[in-house]
């Protein structure tokens, strides 16, 4: 297959991810220890949603480019597969927070308890942030061919 760089599809989920993920990232510098607004609340909320799905979405391109063939295509088997193929062990993820982070994404979609969003949110920034720090920095090197 002749491929270029740029039209690699794993290449460009990742600059997507890049960009939510920093955006993540970012949210929870400008806010510091204040007190969460309600507007605050739901835009940190969303973009862990949003940079949880490019994450995934990135993970099964990488696979499918890797020659990695998966027949029922969903998070779980994604996540369950890049442990299985040794790819959170080389970006050095846990593949047990990674799947939390599944379960707190649907979680948060249906939850309605301003004390357990306030959970999500110290369990995104505490937990899950690293671990898709170690996804971004792996592709990151990638990208710029800093393996």
């Amino acid at each position: 297959m002749d491929n270029k760089p740029d039209d690699i599809r794993y290449k460009q989920r990742f600059q997507n991810f890049s960009r939510a993920y920093n955006r993540l990232k970012n949210s929870y510098k400008s806010i510091g220890n204040s007190e969460y607004t309600e507007l605050e609340l739901a835009g940190i909320t969303k973009l862990f949603e949003l940079t949880f799905e490019l994450s995934w979405n990135l993970l099964r391109d990488y696979l499918d480019y890797s020659g990695v063939y998966i027949e029922l295509i969903t998070p779980r088997n994604i996540i369950k597969e890049c442990a299985n193929k040794g790819l959170f062990k080389v970006m050095q993820v846990d593949g047990n927070i990674y799947l939390n982070m599944l379960q707190e994404r649907n979680v948060l979609s249906h939850q309605y308890d301003y004390t357990k969003f306030l959970d999500s949110l110290n369990n995104i920034k505490q937990l899950y942030l690293p671990e898709l720090e170690k996804i971004y920095v792996y592709f990151l090197n990638k990208e710029f061919g800093n393996e």
